[in-house]
């Protein structure tokens, strides 16, 4: 159970949504605790679905960073598909359009109203500490932690908010070692 400083992770599934099987096994490999709730169990909650899906309006940004595409969303259909746990949008590709084809699977960017001061960061760059999450970010004196805030997590990417300007360089691989020695753990 999330204490009151630890936003609670909501997995909603569906056991035919292979995307939402994907989080749960990332999460349980990396000990992430979150709650699962099966829409085909319990349907009462497709309304929260929907009301969750509502903030993408019309106009707002889309993007396909793989491909360099970028466009705004034109609709959002009204419901949550039951069967594949998913929320049609429509979307005009205004740059890379012939980049994408027919029947292709890619991954979307849509960029929300209250976006502002969130950023998306690599999930392995998190670290966590004394239940708080950071970042190593990059100084003149080497890496120095900053606290953020978890906003959302995915299997290879998460959201982040606290007191970036957008413009660090942040630290991917090896926190692992910058925590240890800020700990003063090694390098002897």
């Amino acid at each position: 159970m999330a204490d009151s400083t630890t936003p609670e992770i909501i997995v909603y599934t569906h056991p035919d949504c292979g995307f939402s099987a994907a989080v749960k096994f990332d999460y349980d490999n990396r000990g992430i605790r979150y709650r699962e709730i099966d829409i085909s169990i319990h349907p009462e909650t497709i309304p929260e679905l929907e009301r969750l899906a509502g903030g993408v309006l019309a106009g707002v940004p889309v993007s396909v960073p793989a491909a360099g595409v970028r466009g705004r969303v034109l609709s959002t259909a009204r419901a949550v598909d039951p069967a594949s746990q998913t929320v049609l949008l429509r979307a005009e590709i205004r740059e890379g359009a012939s980049r994408l084809f027919a029947g292709s699977l890619v991954e979307a960017v849509i960029e929300l109203p209250g976006a502002a001061g969130k950023w998306t960061v690599p999930a392995a760059a998190i670290v966590r500490n004394a239940g708080k999450a950071m970042l190593f970010v990059r100084t003149s004196a080497g890496f120095a932690p900053r606290e953020v805030v978890v906003v959302s997590e995915g299997a290879t990417d998460s959201v982040v908010s606290g007191r970036l300007t957008g413009e660090e360089q942040i630290a991917v691989r090896g926190v692992a070692a910058i925590k240890a020695a800020l700990a003063g753990i090694g390098g002897e």
